[in-house]
């Protein structure tokens, strides 16, 4: 009789954590990883399932490996799966640096769903999952673009270079509408002289 409520006992308890157990779904895996380029940014959205449960499941979200600090959960970090639902979505983001080198990384992100009710003896069921980052280089038409200041950030030299531009553009402007009125003035006070023939 023992010997089936010890056999019993242990198979509740390897059962309990795969009834209990999360999961989580997301686009990127060894085969498709994400591609971004300098100073892209992607959003990328882990669906978190939840077993059936008679209460609110709240789980927590983390960056477990992140090498270059890439990748940041958005807003905050814990979330609520209410009663009845089965799944909530959880943004993380991916910022690559203006200057970042190609590279390859893997990012890691933990979610854990959090025990409830206080003085009961309960499994927090936790996962790790983990997705390829590629960085590429960006196109040389993308680069000479961001080379090229920006609107707010022009140079002293660009400045002056515009002003200056600017400056002779005016006077040339001016040169031209003076000339034409003076031609014009000239014309109406032209007066053609005749020869005079005296009469025999």
């Amino acid at each position: 009789m023992k010997k089936n409520i010890l056999l019993l006992s242990l198979i509740f308890l390897l059962i309990t954590p795969i009834a209990t157990a999360i999961g989580v779904s997301f686009p990127y895996y060894k085969d498709n990883p994400l591609v971004l380029r300098p100073n892209e940014n992607q959003i990328i959205n882990f669906t978190v399932q939840a077993p059936a449960k008679e209460s609110d499941t709240i789980i927590t979200a983390s960056i477990t490996d992140n090498p270059e600090n890439l990748a940041e959960i958005v807003g905050k970090t814990e979330f609520t799966i209410p009663q009845g639902e089965k799944s909530v979505k959880i943004p993380v983001k991916i910022q690559i640096p203006k200057n970042a080198k190609t590279s390859e990384q893997t990012i890691s992100v933990k979610f854990k769903q959090l025990a409830a009710e206080e003085g009961m003896v309960q499994f927090s069921p936790a996962m790790t999952v983990s997705f390829p980052l590629k960085i590429i280089e960006s196109p040389p038409e993308r680069k000479a673009l961001e080379r090229m200041p920006t609107k707010g950030k022009l140079s002293k030299t660009t400045i002056t270079v515009l002003i200056t531009a600017g400056i002779a553009s005016f006077l040339l402007l001016t040169a031209i509408i003076f000339l034409a009125i003076k031609i014009k003035r000239d014309k109406q006070n032209f007066q053609p002289s005749y020869p005079k023939y005296n009469s025999p």
